[in-house]
């Protein structure tokens, strides 16, 4: 799901999904020398440099391995982190 949001991360609780975390993510497909930038979406864990993250966008299940995420201090600032994942 791609979610709008405005500046600040928004951390909340939707039934039993349990904590839902707001991040920017920008997709680089295979063959392309640009990230794509996909919107906002809702992860149910915290995205870390080398993980791995999966998640539905226009019906069309996408994955790929975390490549970056920024700013490094993200939580600690409560900004949205922006979410660098390569698609393999």
């Amino acid at each position: 799901m791609i979610r709008a949001f405005g500046a600040h991360c928004h951390v909340w609780t939707s039934g039993n999904r349990g904590r839902v975390l707001i991040i920017r993510v920008y997709l680089q497909r295979s063959g392309y020398s640009k990230a794509e930038y996909l919107g906002e979406i809702d992860l149910d864990v915290r995205p870390f440099q080398g993980g791995r993250i999966s998640f539905t966008r226009k019906g069309k299940h996408e994955a790929g391995h975390i490549e970056s995420v920024a700013p490094p201090n993200w939580k600690q600032t409560g900004v949205i982190p922006m979410v660098r994942v390569v698609h393999r």
